[in-house]
């Protein structure tokens, strides 16, 4: 008979590991707490350049897909910025407010569906903007910010190196915005715009990146958006987001949906690590992080011994049972 304390301890770990998960925004919060990392720098977020990455940035080293590059083929412009803002324009122009999420790990399937159906929110667009802007030969990042504590309730921004000024240039694809001093007009980096809005909002100023719906028709509404979550702006450590879901492994996990996907993407190392913005104003939210980063290890690990030992348990049972059978067969 199996260990019926294996059960319950592995049942307890279960309930425990599940009982905060009352939404997706807590789902997103134990994937970010699962992929946390050491915080980023102010200074490391602005400095580096693309021709050598940081170590551990997931640097996407496979081919876009031929859609995508097709559509880059038909587009023409003078600088990077100019490419990038057609690439958004290109997405947002099909965007639709009650299209819905996608969340895919196949970005092929995550650009069709934004493209052909009107679905997207902020991080599929994002990564279909990446996709494109990889397949255009621009380096690109993302960034995200939250209003809950690093979890799922926020936004996701793109950055795109412009090679001609040498400068980092933010983009809010899914809004349809592109940050810029208010003074001078130069577009903003995503740590300018994050340290200006700080500082005084004023100079900051969201002109259109091109045609197509706007997020926010009240401009004070979108100011107030970004000003809730200027503690909590965090790095996506890696632009991979065409090699992410390339994977048996992953692609066999599709019919159990996108959250076991991206367990196995994670599981199998796939999937970049977040580096919050390390500011006087989220001490304690990364902390809190970082304990559940421990505890979501420790679970993992007393459950993996637990699983391990429900099977020996039940491999001694049922060797237990044969040898009886042939012990009965014999006495017979």
């Amino acid at each position: 008979m199996l260990n019926a304390s294996t059960v319950v301890v592995l049942a307890a770990l279960l309930i425990w590991i599940g009982a905060p998960v009352d939404s997706m925004t807590e789902v997103t919060r134990l994937r970010n707490a699962l992929l946390l990392a050491e915080p980023v720098a102010e200074l490391e977020g602005k400095s580096w350049d693309m021709v050598d990455y940081p170590s551990g940035f997931f640097v996407e080293t496979s081919l876009p897909p031929e859609e995508l590059r097709a559509v880059v083929k038909e587009i023409a412009g003078d600088s990077d910025l100019e490419v990038a803002r057609q690439l958004a324009t290109h997405l947002v122009q099909s965007l639709r407010d009650s299209g819905g999420p996608v969340q895919s790990i196949d970005i092929l399937f995550t650009y069709q569906q934004i493209t052909r159906h009107g679905a997207g929110y902020c991080a599929d667009v994002v990564d279909a903007f990446t996709a494109l802007a990889l397949a255009a030969g621009l380096p690109v990042r993302q960034w995200a910010f939250s209003f809950d504590g690093f979890g799922g309730h926020g936004h996701v921004i793109v950055e795109i190196r412009d090679r001609g000024s040498g400068s980092w240039i933010a983009l809010d694809i899914f809004n349809n915005v592109m940050p810029v001093h208010s003074l001078t007009g130069v577009p903003l980096s995503a740590l300018d715009t994050r340290n200006l809005l700080k500082r005084n909002e004023r100079l900051v100023d969201f002109v259109p990146i091109g045609e197509g719906r706007l997020g926010f028709v009240h401009r004070h509404k979108l100011y107030e958006y970004y000003r809730m979550g200027l503690d909590q702006w965090y790095m996506w450590y890696g632009n991979n987001v065409i090699s992410r879901g390339d994977s048996s492994l992953i692609r066999a996990a599709a019919p159990f949906g996108h959250l076991a996907q991206e367990a196995v993407a994670i599981a199998t190392g796939r999937y970049p690590k977040i580096r919050p913005l390390a500011t006087d104003g989220n001490v304690e939210l990364i902390a809190r992080m970082v304990k559940l980063h421990a505890a979501l290890l420790a679970a993992g690990l007393v459950g993996g011994l637990m699983i391990a030992l429900l099977g020996i348990q039940s491999m001694v049972h049922i060797a237990k049972k044969v040898h009886h059978r042939r012990a009965s067969a014999r006495s017979a």
